[in-house]
C-alpha cells in the first residue's frame, strides 16, 4: 500500500514537472518573439532617424548653396556715401540722434547699412538669384531715396519702410512687396552677422532689425 502511494506521488510530481517545463518553454518562446519585435521597432526607428538626418542635411546644403551663389555673384552698383562720425557718441549725442535721423549715430548706421556697397550687392544679388528679378529692374539707392527709407527703418516701421521700396518704381517693374521683404531681410541678416552687431557697444538701443532668418530682434 505504501509502495503504491509512493508510486502515485512520483507520477503526480513528474506530471507537474512536465507541465511546468512546458509552460517555461512557452514563456521563453513568447519572450523571444517579443524581443524580435522590439529589435524590429528599434531598426525601424533608426532608419527613420537616419532619413530625417539626411533631409536636414539636404536642406542645410541647399541653404549653403544659395548663400554661396549670392555671395559670389558681384553686381556693381554706384552708391553715394554719407560722412560718418569718427569718434564714439556720447549719451547726449545718442538722444539727439533719436530726434533727428540725419544726426550723429543715425547718420553712422545710415551710412554703413544703406550706403555700404556689399549690403546693396547682397540685396540685389538675392533679388536676381533667388527671386529671378533682372538687375536693370532694381533701382539704385539714391541719397534722397535712402533718407526716406532710413527714416522709416530707424523708426522701426518695417512695413512703411518696405512700402517706400515698393513706391520707388519697383512696383512698375512688377516686383512684389514680399520679394522685396525677403531680399531686404536677407541683406540685413548678412550685415548683422558680418559686423557682429549684437556685441557692438555703440549700437543704438532705439534701433531694431526685424524678421531675419533666426527670428530674433536685434537691439
Amino acid at each position: 500500500m505504501r509502495k503504491l502511494s509512493l508510486i502515485c506521488l512520483l507520477l503526480f510530481s513528474y506530471n507537474s514537472f512536465s507541465q511546468t517545463k512546458e509552460e517555461i518553454e512557452k514563456l521563453k518562446a513568447e519572450l523571444e518573439n517579443e524581443l524580435k519585435q522590439i529589435d524590429k521597432e528599434i531598426e525601424r526607428t533608426d532608419k527613420l532617424i537616419n532619413e530625417h538626418d539626411k533631409l536636414i542635411k539636404d536642406v542645410d546644403d541647399n541653404i549653403e548653396k544659395i548663400d554661396q551663389i549670392i555671395d559670389s555673384t558681384y553686381i556693381p552698383q554706384k552708391i553715394p556715401l554719407l560722412k560718418a562720425p569718427t569718434t564714439p557718441l556720447t549719451d547726449e549725442q545718442r538722444k539727439k540722434a533719436k530726434r533727428d535721423y540725419l544726426d550723429g549715430e543715425v547718420t553712422y548706421w545710415f551710412n554703413n547699412i544703406l550706403s555700404e556697397d556689399l549690403t546693396h550687392q547682397i540685396f540685389v544679388n538675392y533679388m536676381v538669384q533667388v527671386e529671378g528679378i533682372k538687375p536693370e529692374q532694381i533701382p539704385n539707392f539714391t541719397e534722397s531715396f535712402k533718407k526716406m527709407l532710413w527714416k522709416n527703418f530707424y523708426e522701426s516701421q518695417r512695413e512703411d519702410m518696405l512700402q517706400v521700396l515698393v513706391d520707388s518704381k519697383m512696383e512698375v517693374h512688377k516686383i512684389s512687396k514680399h520679394q522685396i521683404a525677403q531680399a531686404w531681410d536677407y541683406a540685413m541678416n548678412k550685415y548683422v552677422k558680418r559686423h557682429n552687431l549684437k556685441q557692438s557697444p555703440g549700437f543704438n538701443p532705439g534701433f531694431s532689425i526685424y524678421n531675419y532668418k533666426d527670428k530674433e530682434r536685434i537691439n
